[in-house]
């Protein structure tokens, strides 16, 4: 895992019980672009938004970019954008775009 995400990273479980929208919650929807297909990259942002505690999912596209939409605290947020405009130490991201959206009802971090 990456340095800079450390356990004060972490957004903590707001005890809600799973399927509902936190009030402070916040969403993007992020297209990656680069060396970011078969490298491992969507197992990995998995692993990542599971430790920050961030609900969504991440798939490929047909143009070899990847798409992620995540929700979570600001903080929570916060630590998966930088992952990804990193990804992992195998891939290469040339470009991020990254918006916020309405948030969903969910309860876990999925590879679509």
């Amino acid at each position: 895992m990456e340095e800079w995400l450390r356990s004060d990273d972490r957004h903590r479980d707001s005890g809600d019980g799973g399927e509902t929208i936190h009030p402070r919650h916040i969403r993007i929807h992020a297209r990656v672009f680069g060396r970011v297909q078969g490298v491992g990259f969507r197992y990995s942002a998995v692993r990542v938004a599971k430790r920050v505690q961030v609900t969504g999912w991440v798939r490929n596209e047909r143009d070899g970019s990847v798409t992620v939409e995540a929700q979570g605290s600001d903080q929570a947020i916060g630590a998966l954008e930088r992952w990804l405009g990193e990804g992992p130490s195998w891939a290469h991201v040339d470009n991020i775009e990254i918006e916020r959206i309405r948030p969903r009802k969910e309860r876990d971090f999925v590879v679509r």
